[in-house]
């Protein structure tokens, strides 16, 4: 298992086509909410369907940054957001180069 923290990856929906679809990726507690519970998030880029309960796969591509607790929620929203362009980016590159 990976260790904690954000990972740039791709997700795939296993009854969907297979699309490898970019992601930001979470593993971790959640330390800025106090939830100590372990548990891996996936945010898909550009991306608006409702998939709860499908089954997916997960591929983790490069490690971004070790999770930190964030002083508030505002302070997390502003590094998501960070995270975001850097991700963009990241796979920006990767299409670029066809090694996605």
């Amino acid at each position: 298992v990976p260790r904690d923290g954000v990972y740039f990856g791709t997700v795939s929906i296993m009854e969907d086509d297979g699309s490898l679809l970019p992601a930001i990726i979470n593993i971790g507690d959640n330390p800025t909410f106090g939830i100590s519970k372990k548990w891996i998030e996936a945010y898909i880029l550009d991306f608006d369907k409702r998939i709860y309960d499908k089954e997916i796969k997960i591929k983790f591509l490069d490690r971004h940054r070790d999770e930190v607790k964030f002083n508030n929620s505002d302070e997390l929203i502003d590094q998501i957001r960070k995270d975001v362009r850097q991700a963009r980016n990241f796979f920006k590159e990767k299409t670029r180069t066809g090694s996605l």
